[in-house]
């Protein structure tokens, strides 16, 4: 009964605990899923911080490319994927609700750099 009590009080007095925002989705490039174990950061858009200062959360990619964080905050945000000695990056925004963003990684020949695209 303790415990309930405990529970209730912390979504009365702080729901952004419990409200926090989950982004969750799939990276391919091309038709492939990109696999198992790239990391995935979460970063504050127009932080005057360092990048390690303002990663949000991080993650790796399951088998099926799959990624899942949470954030605390609804707002802007930057998505970071570390891909084959790549960093490409895609803006993003959280919600209160989870949002799904699927992304493809293209290869730019002109540049020889990957570009992360909302699929």
């Amino acid at each position: 009964m303790r415990t309930i009590t405990i529970l209730v009080l912390v979504i009365i007095f702080f729901p952004s605990l419990v409200l926090a925002g989950i982004i969750h989705g799939s990276i391919k490039e091309g038709e492939e899923f990109i696999g198992e174990g790239v990391k995935v950061e979460l970063l504050l858009s127009d932080s005057t911080a360092s990048p390690v200062d303002s990663t949000v959360d991080s993650t790796r990619t399951d088998k099926y490319g799959s990624y899942r964080m949470y954030v605390e905050e609804e707002g802007r945000y930057t998505l970071r994927v570390h891909y084959r000695e790549e960093t490409p990056t895609a803006e993003i925004y959280s919600y209160e609700h989870p949002v799904r963003y699927n992304f493809i990684l293209v290869f730019d020949k002109d540049d020889s750099t990957y570009i992360l695209r909302r699929k």
